[in-house]
C-alpha cells in the first residue's frame, strides 16, 4: 500500500493515513486502500481494536479530500467518488472490532468524516475539526451530514456544515463530537490505555453491540453532493481554492 500503513502489535491494529506531502488528504487511491485494510482486518480474531490516525509527517490527521483531484469532476465522477467514500467509511464503521480515531491534528472535510465513522474519537488538545465543503461550493459527501447530525444534533451539525467553520478540540468536546482531548505528550499513552481496555472486554459482546448501532443509508447525500458538480459555485469555489485565491461570492447557480 502506498497511501496508508497497517501496523499490528499484540491485539491492536493501527491504520496510519500516510500522504504527508498532502497532509494525509484523501484521494481515490487512499479510499481503495482503506477498503483493502478493512477487508484484511475484519474477521481477524487476533485483532481486538483498530486505531485510525494520521502520519506524524503529515502534520494532520487528514486535511480533507484532495481538492485538486476534485475540481474538474463531472456529475457522474462526483457521484461515484461520493459512493466510494461512503462505502469505504461504511466498511470502517462496520468493522467487527471497536475503531478509535486518534486525531493527531487537523481533521477537515473527508478527514473529519473518517473520524465520524469511527466508534470513539480522541484528539490532541490542539486539533481542529471542520466540514468546510460549503465554502468550496459543495457539501459533505462521505456520510458527514448524517453522522454529524446523529452525533451532535441537528442544530450543531447545521451550524458547522452551513458555516464551514473550524472548531477547536475543546469545542468539539463540548459538542460531543469527540470523547476526550489530551496534551500531545500524553496522547499516545491515553490512546493505548483505551485500546487496552477495549481489548480486555468480551469481543463477541462488542461485536454484536456494534451491529446494533450501525445501520444507515447515504444514497440521498451522494446524489445531492454530485449535483453540486453541475454548478458554477463548485467550479468557482474549488478553482479559487486550488489557485489560493479568496472566493468573494457565489453565483447560487
Amino acid at each position: 500500500m502506498e497511501t496508508i500503513r497497517i501496523e499490528i502489535e499484540e491485539n491492536v491494529a493501527r491504520i496510519v493515513l500516510d500522504r504527508p506531502a498532502q497532509r494525509n488528504a484523501l484521494n481515490e487511491q487512499m479510499l481503495f486502500e482503506l477498503q483493502e485494510a478493512c477487508q484484511k482486518l475484519n474477521g481477524n480474531r487476533e485483532v481486538r481494536c483498530v486505531i485510525v490516525t494520521g502520519s506524524e509527517e503529515g502534520r494532520a490527521f487528514a486535511a480533507g479530500a484532495d481538492i485538486a483531484a476534485m475540481e474538474k469532476m463531472t456529475y457522474e465522477q462526483a457521484y461515484a467518488f461520493a459512493q466510494l467514500g461512503c462505502e469505504t467509511f461504511r466498511m470502517l464503521e462496520q468493522l467487527e472490532q471497536p475503531v478509535v480515531a486518534a486525531v493527531n491534528g487537523y481533521a477537515l472535510g473527508g478527514g473529519m468524516e473518517i473520524a465520524l465513522a469511527c466508534d470513539i474519537r480522541l484528539a490532541y488538545d490542539t486539533a481542529a475539526f471542520g466540514l468546510p465543503e460549503t465554502t468550496l461550493g459543495v457539501m459533505p459527501g462521505f456520510g458527514g451530514t448524517v453522522r454529524l447530525r446523529e452525533l451532535v444534533g441537528r442544530g450543531r451539525a447545521a451550524e458547522m456544515i452551513f458555516t464551514g467553520k473550524m472548531i477547536s478540540a475543546h469545542e468539539a468536546l463540548q459538542y460531543g463530537l469527540i470523547n476526550a482531548c489530551f496534551e500531545k505528550d500524553v496522547f499516545e499513552q491515553e490512546v493505548a490505555n483505551l485500546a487496552h481496555t477495549l481489548c480486555a472486554n468480551a469481543p463477541l459482546g462488542i461485536r454484536n453491540a456494534k451491529k446494533a448501532m450501525t445501520q444507515k443509508k447515504f444514497i440521498t447525500e451522494n446524489m445531492y453532493f454530485a449535483q453540486l458538480f453541475l454548478t458554477k459555485d463548485q467550479k468557482t469555489g474549488m478553482g479559487d481554492f486550488n489557485r489560493k485565491k479568496k472566493t468573494e461570492y457565489f453565483s447560487g447557480e
